[in-house]
C-alpha cells in the first residue's frame, strides 16, 4: 500500500472532521463578533429598513390598526415608531443570540440550479443557518429574535393587542417576511444581470 504523504493530510483531516473526530476547519469568510454587530446595525440604519418600516406603518395606518393610536400624522408617527422599534429590538436580540451561539446571520446563496431547489434552499434558510465553524444548525438567532421582539413590543402597544398571542403572531409574520427576503436574495442577482444585460 502506497503511503499518503503530506499531500494527503488535508483530505484525511477533512474526512475526520466530517466524521466528527476533528473540529471542522474554520471557514475563511467567518464573521467576527464585530462583523455580526455590523450586519445587524446595517439592518437597522440602511435606507431599506426605514422604507420597510414606513410601508408597514402605512398598511397599519390604512387599516387603522391599532385604533387606539388614532389617525392623521400623529397616528402614522406612532405606527412608524413602533415598526422602527420592533426592527431595532429584533436586531439587538439577534446579535446577542448569534454572537453567543456562534451562528452566522448572513444569507448564503445555493450552488444548485433550477427553480425548485433554489426556492427550497431560500425557504430553508429561514430556519437553518451556518455556524462559525461552517456546519448547519437551527437558526436560533432568527427565530428567537422574531418571537422575542414580538413579545417585547407588547410593552409599547395597547393592552388589547399586547398579549402573548399577539406577540407570537407578530413573530410569525416577521419570519414569513424573512422567507420572502431570502427568496429575493437568492434570485435578485440573476434578475439584475438579465435586466442590465438588456
Amino acid at each position: 500500500m502506497r503511503p499518503l504523504g503530506l499531500a494527503g493530510l488535508p483530505a484525511c483531516a477533512s474526512l475526520l472532521a466530517a466524521q466528527g473526530l476533528l473540529p471542522a476547519p474554520v471557514p475563511e469568510n467567518r464573521l467576527s463578533v464585530g462583523g455580526k454587530l455590523e450586519v445587524h446595525a446595517l439592518r437597522v440604519v440602511k435606507p431599506v429598513a426605514f422604507l420597510r418600516s414606513a410601508a408597514a406603518a402605512g398598511i397599519q395606518h390604512w387599516r387603522a390598526e391599532p385604533a387606539e393610536w388614532g389617525g392623521g400624522m400623529a397616528g402614522y408617527g406612532r405606527r412608524y415608531g413602533s415598526s422602527l422599534g420592533y426592527n431595532g429590538v429584533r436586531n439587538m436580540l439577534a446579535f446577542g443570540i448569534d454572537s453567543t451561539l456562534r451562528q452566522d446571520p448572513r444569507y448564503f446563496r445555493t450552488e444548485a440550479t433550477g427553480l425548485l431547489p433554489r426556492l427550497r434552499h431560500a425557504l430553508s434558510q429561514t430556519f437553518v443557518t451556518r455556524t462559525d465553524s461552517g456546519r448547519t444548525t437551527f437558526a436560533v438567532w432568527r427565530v428567537g429574535s422574531a418571537y422575542g421582539a414580538g413579545l417585547l413590543s407588547n410593552h409599547w402597544r395597547p393592552d388589547r393587542i399586547g398579549t402573548v398571542r399577539d406577540g407570537f403572531e407578530r413573530g410569525s409574520i416577521s419570519l414569513a417576511l424573512d422567507s420572502a427576503g431570502n427568496i429575493f436574495r437568492e434570485f435578485w442577482p440573476d434578475l439584475r444581470k438579465r435586466v442590465w444585460r438588456k
